[in-house]
């Protein structure tokens, strides 16, 4: 459905532009992108571990993007299921900084995330929408 979800089209797009400080972008066409972990990541200060959902399996969070001043953190939260409008800050487990750059303001990538690696024990957690590209590394927390 061209224009809706998290495609670049679509009124969840228009967020990111209007964040104000503070504010998470809300998705009103879509659940919750998630992010399975199936071992310990270290970004900076903080890890995200596996079992938060069920002992003992993968870990399961909600990726959400807050505006923080002029940047961006990722929000990690461990609310097992919710729609893209309904953030919830006590299920909140993590604010990582993000790195952000806008390419190409023709872009129209959809909303994506993928775990990049860049050594055999670490890599770059990318998410990409439009133009818009938010970075942060990471390291296998063992």
């Amino acid at each position: 459905f061209a224009g809706r979800g998290l495609n670049v089209g679509g009124v969840d797009f228009s967020h990111i532009a209007s964040a104000a400080d503070g504010a998470i972008i809300e998705l009103t066409e879509s659940a919750v992108p998630r992010l399975k972990v199936e071992m310990p990541l270290r970004f900076g200060k903080v890890t995200v571990r596996t079992g938060n959902q069920v002992a003992g399996l993968a870990g399961a969070y909600g990726i959400w993007l807050k505006r923080v001043g002029s940047g961006w953190r990722l929000v990690l939260n461990d609310e097992s299921d919710a729609w893209g409008s309904q953030h919830d800050p006590k299920f909140d487990v993590a604010e990582i900084d993000l790195a952000h750059s806008e390419g190409d303001a023709a872009s129209r990538r959809p909303f994506g995330v993928a775990l990049v690696p860049t050594a055999a024990d670490r890599g770059r957690f990318v998410i990409v929408w439009g133009p818009h590209e938010w970075t942060t590394d990471f390291v296998l927390a063992r």
